[in-house]
């Protein structure tokens, strides 16, 4: 190995070449990193007992760097001193540091072990961070902060001991310590930091002490041995995303002190199978347990009055649930996905069901006394395949965009007096549905209401309506006759298209009525058709393929109108290649789920019509 003894005083290094070992002159008090000469090469360091101090960036990325003898007498290093020193194995730190900074050996990829000093009091932030070889470190007895990110990507840690004098747990503190096998928790920690142990996959069991209050973001997330954890008496509240991914987590001790748990905390947690929430809790975030696809059993505390957007989304386990008392909101999507969920008991408290809320729950009947609910929102029930009926409050005024949707099992429903529209597809193919009872204040019925209620035989429409959206009855094969009611203004495209058991349409006197291209198209058992004076624009193939049609009746006076109007230029497979096109474009349209939620935000009837005209394609024809 070629040696070279460094003077400080004289420049006469810096050109020099192949260095292997590099002795620090006697006499140096301050190491910097302009007195390292040839730092790519340089394998081995000797320092003198003279040297009390190696400052910032002194041997960074000296790659080739195996081994350093340090000063008896030194007392700090700084700042990234050793940081990405690749070939670092191992360095002895004497007693006399009583100092070290941030990074100092940030990313030392090689080094294996490592004791820390007695007089250390702070493990400052990133110190060992990186460094993927470290198996070992010795913490001293001293210690009482562990700083962010300061064992972050140790893979090889196994072990690590926290003393008893630590009172917080650093953000990214031991965060991806993938070999770490288990921690003990020091009796005087009062916070768990976000992603302090994040993706540290071989932990199995934890216990917080009792002086813990807080469980920061993501702290435990990505754990995937983690099977059991019991929190502390004292702990309070549990920050986003905390327990994320833990797959293999079964059981959880919540603190009876605990008041928040917060958005996703156990989200993907795919073996937790049961949950008891203490009553001190008066809140769950969103997501909650999203994705705990073992979950069969939930005892949520009693304080609750909310149930989040996605809190139990994709729980498919989950049978059966009651909502305590003095819950008033269900969010968007709360149970959305939950296919086993039979039963869930409302509360009377309740006021809101929020979008999504029990989509594609399969099997679910939902029980209930009374309560307060004054809207129910879009797709609520969407695709309960099993639900057989929902006893809609009569304090309900809004029935949302698609709200029972491909309820299959839905036979018959009333709609409460306040209601004055109901949004587009909320009863869409709800194929047992028999009948329908509509309020008297019922003004709109929207595009595709009805559409493929293919039971549907009695529904009664009251004469408060004047709109009929686009193909708001389309495929309900089994209406016979259809009360047209005098408010009409407007029959939308398609509206009554395949309704092939209707045999005939009588159209009021009152107002001025539109119908839309194609509305009674293809309704075969067609045989009467009333018009009046009050029809200003029929469209395109209204009555198209009306094959059993025997008579028309016409107003006086208005014979070469209604005949210029009936005209019907195109041949059938033109007609069918029309109506291709146009649904395809409609539910292009449909499919993109902001376009849907724009519906909720139309203050008034005229602009709610004017949504009906854009999505249905209705269009006047003035032919």
């Amino acid at each position: 190995m070629e040696n070279l003894t460094f003077n400080t005083s004289q420049d006469t290094t810096t050109n020099v070449s192949g260095l292997k070992t590099f002795t620090v002159p006697d006499g140096t008090i301050s190491l910097c990193a302009k007195d390292i000469p040839n730092r790519k090469n340089i394998e081995f360091i000797q320092m003198p007992d003279s040297v009390e101090e190696i400052e910032d960036y002194t041997f960074l990325s000296c790659t080739s760097l195996k081994k350093v003898n340090l000063s008896k007498a030194l007392k700090r290093i700084g700042e990234e001193a050793f940081a990405y020193c690749l070939s670092l194995e191992s360095i002895d730190i004497p007693e006399s540091v009583s100092f070290i900074d941030n990074a100092a050996f940030k990313c030392c990829q090689s080094l294996k072990r490592m004791r820390i000093p007695s007089n250390i009091t702070i493990i400052q932030q990133e110190l060992f961070s990186g460094c993927i070889s470290l198996e070992y470190i010795e913490i001293p007895n001293r210690i009482d902060w562990i700083d962010d990110s300061a064992f972050e990507n140790c893979h090889r840690l196994k072990t690590i001991h926290l003393l008893n004098s630590e009172t917080d747990i650093n953000p990214n503190a031991i965060n991806d310590c993938h070999s770490s096998e288990s921690i003990q928790i020091p009796d005087n920690v009062s916070w768990i930091g976000n992603s302090a142990f994040a993706n540290c996959y071989l932990f199995e069991s934890i216990r917080l002490p009792d002086s813990t209050f807080s469980i920061g973001i993501k702290a435990f997330a990505g754990c995937m041995r983690l099977s059991e954890f019991t929190m502390s008496d004292e702990l309070t509240e549990i920050e986003n995303e905390a327990f994320k991914g833990c797959v293999s987590l079964k059981t959880i001790h919540f603190s009876k002190a605990l008041k928040t748990i917060g958005d996703y905390v156990f989200k993907d947690c795919v073996s937790l199978e049961t949950i008891e929430i203490p009553n001190s809790v008066v809140e769950i975030g969103e997501g909650t347990f999203s994705g705990c696809k073992s979950l069969m059993n939930i005892d949520l505390s009693n304080s609750i009055t909310k149930i989040s957007k996605d809190s139990f989304e994709y729980c498919i386990s989950l049978e059966t649930i009651e909502l305590p008392n003095g819950v008033t909101q269900i969010g968007y999507g709360a149970f959305g996905d939950c296919y086993s969920l039979k039963s869930i008991h409302l509360p009377d408290s309740l006021t809101e069901i929020g979008d999504w809320a029990f989509c594609e729950c399969h099997s679910l009947k939902l029980t209930k006394k009374t309560y307060s609910e004054t809207e129910i929102e879009l797709n609520s029930s969407n695709e309960c395949h099993t639900l057989e009926t929902f006893n809609i409050p009569k304090s309900v005024i809004k029935i949302g965009f698609a709200a029972f949707e491909e309820c299959k099992s839905l036979q018959s429903i009333t709609i409460p007096d306040l209601v004055t529209k109901i949004g587009t597809r909320v009863f869409a193919d709800c194929i047992s549905l028999q009948s329908i009872t509509l309020p008297n204040r019922l003004t709109i019925i929207a595009a595709r209401a009805f559409n493929g209620c293919v039971s549907l035989s009695d529904c009664h429409i009251p004469d408060s309506v004047s709109v009929i959206g686009s193909s708001a009855f389309a495929g309900c094969c089994s209406i016979t006759n259809f009360h047209m009611p005098d408010s009409i203004k407007l029959i939308g495209s398609d509206a009554f298209y395949e309704c092939n058991s209707l045999e005939s349409i009588v159209l009021p006197d009152s107002g001025d009525i539109a119908i839309g291209k194609s509305a009674f198209a293809l309704c075969t058992s067609m045989k009467y058709i009333k018009l009046s004076k009050s029809v200003f624009n029929i469209g395109k193939f209204a009555f198209y393929g009306c094959i059993s049609l025997e008579a028309i009746c016409i107003p006086n006076g208005t014979h070469n109108f209604f005949e210029e109007m009936l005209m019907n230029p195109l041949e059938y497979d033109d007609l069918m290649n029309l109506y291709d096109d146009e649904y395809e474009d409609e539910d292009n349209e449909n499919e993109d789920e902001e376009e849907y939620e724009d519906e909720e935000e139309y203050e008034d009837e005229e602009e709610y019509e004017d949504e009906i005209d854009d999505t249905s394609g209705y269009e006047i024809d003035n032919e």
